[in-house]
């Protein structure tokens, strides 16, 4: 398991009925780094928040569960963000490694 915080820059608050909405959308995926195959994604999820006052700075948290039949390998974490009130789009990604045996992770 991990956790996928992501914070945001440059995001829309688009007044709404008296209040500021953010509305995102979130897409996390994992590839191989040898070939770029996706070889796993989570379902996209929407975020939506509503606040009195335009927000200054917003962040998205995530609780990924890896899939136990992913391989002993080097991999890259991907997460896509798309801002629904402008359709901008922007993505990262991070390298990580599956390893057979746990203490060589820890260097123990």
């Amino acid at each position: 398991r991990l956790v996928v915080y992501v914070e945001l820059d440059h995001f829309e608050a688009a007044p709404t009925s008296g209040l500021f909405q953010v509305k995102l959308s979130q897409e996390t995926e994992v590839y191989t780094e040898a070939d770029g195959l996706c070889v796993w994604r989570l379902p996209k999820a929407e975020f939506v928040d509503e606040s009195r006052n335009r927000r200054r700075d917003f962040f998205t948290t995530q609780l990924v569960r890896l899939p136990p039949n992913l391989g002993v390998g080097r991999y890259r974490l991907k997460v896509r963000l798309t801002d629904l009130a402008n359709n901008s789009c922007d993505e990262v990604s991070i390298p990580f490694q599956v390893v057979a045996d746990p203490t060589i992770a820890t260097g123990g």
